[in-house]
């Protein structure tokens, strides 16, 4: 059974690593959760999803869809707070126009009260976004997380790649280098976000210290990856 769900967003910003792909995290997001093999009631979380759209579509105010603790991700920025969440979604429609049709591609349901769903957003300017929604349900849902990047020319799979870098991630932490995790596997400016608290740079290897006791062992699990673009990719996992 795996126990924690992980989002890895991989970027080709980095061209001296040896892989020519997708060659490092440019984020990571931890939800402790257990994985759930019971289909996702989403009918909830469409309805709130709805309401978002027609209050981004109107230039609403949407910082009653999130918590002070969420974050959102866009252009490579890591944003929080529902105040400057809604802030930055402005700035979206500003250049996208309104979003004429949200598609659900994937619920993957976690606990309970916590999925993830990845889907993408067309707009009236004829772009494409792809997204993926962290939801929790406390005392009401909410987005805890949202990444979102344009879909351009993704190119071909490079699944195999991400596979790669999964893999890599994985030995580093069995090794017990969580140094070298944020040293090799995240670009300059990487983040980690996990329960409401952002990590960069030398922060990372602080939060991964868990993986130094000599017992440590991890086994991930990829779920979903979704090429996005030429320099982004999604990848859904657990471990």
């Amino acid at each position: 059974m795996l126990s924690e769900a992980i989002v890895c967003i991989f970027s080709t910003q980095v061209t001296n690593n040896p892989m020519n792909a997708f060659c490092k995290s440019l984020f990571t997001l931890i939800l402790i959760v257990i994985i759930d093999n019971a289909i996702a009631q989403s009918h909830e979380t469409k309805n709130i999803q709805n309401d978002w759209v027609s209050s981004f579509n109107q230039s609403g105010d949407l910082k009653p869809f999130y918590r002070e603790a969420s974050g959102i991700l866009q252009e490579n920025k890591l944003i929080t707070g529902g105040e400057n969440i809604g802030k930055k979604w402005l700035e979206l429609h500003s250049q996208a126009g309104a979003i004429t049709e949200y598609k659900l591609i994937e619920t993957i349901q976690l606990i309970e009260t916590s999925k993830f769903e990845l889907g993408a957003y067309l707009t009236e300017k004829g772009s494409s976004y792809y997204t993926i929604i962290g939801w929790r349900n406390n005392n009401g849902w909410y987005k805890e997380v949202e990444v979102t990047y344009k879909a351009v020319n993704p190119g071909p799979d490079e699944a195999g790649e991400i596979k790669l870098l999964r893999d890599s991630w994985q030995k580093l932490a069995n090794d017990h280098r969580p140094d070298l995790i944020g040293k090799e596997l995240y670009i300059d400016g990487g983040y980690y976000f996990n329960r409401g608290r952002v990590y960069s740079n030398l922060e990372i290897a602080d939060v991964y210290s868990y993986m130094n006791p000599e017992s440590f062992k991890i086994s991930l699990e990829g779920l979903s990856t979704t090429i996005v673009n030429e320099e982004t990719a999604y990848d859904i996992g657990g471990f």
